[in-house]
């Protein structure tokens, strides 16, 4: 396995085309062969737009997929809306490599950004600039910025960062549901059932293993996904295991009390959490105004301690709910794991 890489080109006439292809090795390599090529007209105007994991089987396939727009071989026309479409649509995947000198990507499988009809990003408008930070006497726009510029993200949108996923993952396996979703979010978290703001995941069962970052929206949002949380994994029982993020100032809520009261353990992350989000910088970076916990429900808290503890400062509620929930009468000792023996 390798790299399947895109690279941009504009010739001098202003025609631009798209390098897709594979290599074994770091994509950087093919950038420098062509800028080596004295002989070419175009060794300067070669962009490297991203890589992803794939084999040379998956390059015969994308150039299959597109034949109709290859001029020849591994170069296609970058004028065609579809295929422009995709290669923002992917470029914008968070599994996507953009250090052209970066020889570790992201293994995902292929079927999470091979080119179909659903997988197109519309070009950015043309006033762009200021998106992109560009002072007014700057307002140029370069060849591939329609493809680079990030999406429009709403203001409860606010995506969670790959490692606090990674993490998620290890505790809880495959992740079933994810109530407070949608398509663009689940690319990453690859849930298998998500709820968007139209579905309302209020209104539906958490099946599974269970990933929520609720909607930190004005009213009472947080507080409804709480207690849709706790009678899906307490009275409904449809949730074998539940990772919730809230933000750490929703603590001192008396309904956030009764999430504290209930769980297996909970996670306060080290820092501000840079988010995807409305307010996200030219960068991407968006850092919250408050800290993050993350709270587990589920029969891995050992495994949970373990993870999380790599970024961020674990502890464990064992107020009376949960000593109920041990047989009523258990002691500390008894409730009380510890956490450097054994495993789950």
């Amino acid at each position: 396995m390798g790299q399947i890489y895109v690279y941009g080109r504009t010739d001098p006439d202003k025609q631009q085309f798209f390098k897709i292809g594979y290599t074994k090795l770091t994509s950087s390599t093919r950038g420098k062969t062509y800028r080596k090529d004295t002989s070419s007209p175009h060794k300067n105007d070669i962009t490297f737009l991203f890589s992803v994991y794939g084999d040379v089987n998956l390059e015969t396939k994308i150039h299959e997929h597109w034949s109709d727009q290859c001029k020849n071989g591994e170069w296609f026309y970058a004028t065609d809306i579809r295929l422009r479409g995709w290669v923002r649509w992917v470029y914008h995947r968070t599994f996507a490599n953009h250090d052209e000198f970066n020889a570790n990507v992201i293994r995902v499988a292929s079927d999470r950004w091979f080119p179909n009809d659903g997988r197109s990003a519309p070009v950015a408008p043309p006033f762009i600039g200021k998106q992109l930070g560009f002072t007014a006497d700057k307002l140029c726009i370069g060849p591939w910025d329609d493809i680079i510029a990030k999406p429009p993200i709403t203001e409860n949108d606010w995506y969670t960062p790959s490692p606090i996923i990674d993490a998620a993952r290890r505790v809880l396996g495959a992740i079933d549901t994810d109530p407070a979703s949608n398509p663009e979010g689940n690319e990453y978290i690859c849930a298998k059932t998500i709820y968007t703001v139209e579905d309302n995941g209020l209104t539906k069962p958490w099946h599974g293993n269970v990933w929520c970052n609720p909607p930190f929206a004005p009213g009472d949002t947080v507080k409804l996904f709480i207690e849709k949380a706790l009678d899906e994994y307490f009275s409904k029982k449809n949730t074998k295991q539940l990772l919730m993020l809230l933000p750490s100032r929703k603590v001192s809520a008396k309904y956030c009390h009764a999430l504290l009261r209930s769980v297996d353990a909970y996670c306060f992350l080290f820092g501000r959490v840079s988010f995807e989000g409305k307010l996200a910088d030219k960068n991407g970076a968006s850092n919250a105004k408050d800290g993050t916990m993350i709270y587990y429900l589920g029969p891995n808290a050992r495994r949970f301690h373990a993870v999380f503890s790599e970024i961020g400062t674990v502890g464990t509620s064992w107020g009376g709910d949960r000593i109920h929930r041990f047989g009523g009468n258990a002691d500390w000792a008894k409730a009380v794991p510890s956490w450097d023996v054994g495993n789950d």
